[in-house]
């Protein structure tokens, strides 16, 4: 079966590792675009999500001044879409969170498992989306000066 993925990442290296484990899954025929959040790129975003049965988002979006954890307010954009999304962060917090569509490395799961997990489950309810946004509200707040007017991708 073949599966769009769009991986939105701010560090290549992490995002570069993802995409190359999404691509050699054997379960799906996956194609990966990768793109860091703030990329100003209105075509393909516009068909990524027509047509992506996934979305990975990296949890934290990088500036100067700091980091955020912006990609919660992209996965709930997301999710309102009707997108699946699986939000990957870098601080083994996943079994504290508690939400089947955040991973990071405190799991026993792969992440393909999580990713798995994700695309043959529903799309989260409101209840779930809210005790994920409220597990990292301190840190969805931008840091000062970074200059950007909004949470877009």
């Amino acid at each position: 079966m073949k599966l769009l993925a769009v991986l939105i990442h701010d560090e290549p290296d992490l995002r570069d590792l993802l995409a190359g484990m999404l691509e050699a899954w054997t379960r799906y025929e996956v194609t990966v675009e990768r793109v860091g959040f703030g990329a100003r790129l209105p075509g393909p975003m516009k068909r990524w999500i027509e047509e992506a049965g996934l979305f990975i988002v990296g949890l934290e979006r990088y500036y100067a001044q700091g980091r955020c954890a912006e990609g919660v307010d992209t996965a709930e954009m997301l999710f309102k879409l009707g997108k699946k999304v699986l939000v990957v962060g870098s601080e083994c917090k996943a079994k504290d969170v508690g939400v089947p569509f955040y991973w990071d490395i405190a799991l026993e799961k792969s992440f393909l498992e999580a990713a798995r997990d994700v695309l043959d489950a529903p799309i989260p309810g409101r209840e779930e989306r809210e005790k994920f946004a409220k597990f990292f509200e301190k840190r969805r707040e931008k840091p000062v000066g970074h200059g950007a007017k909004s949470n877009s991708i």
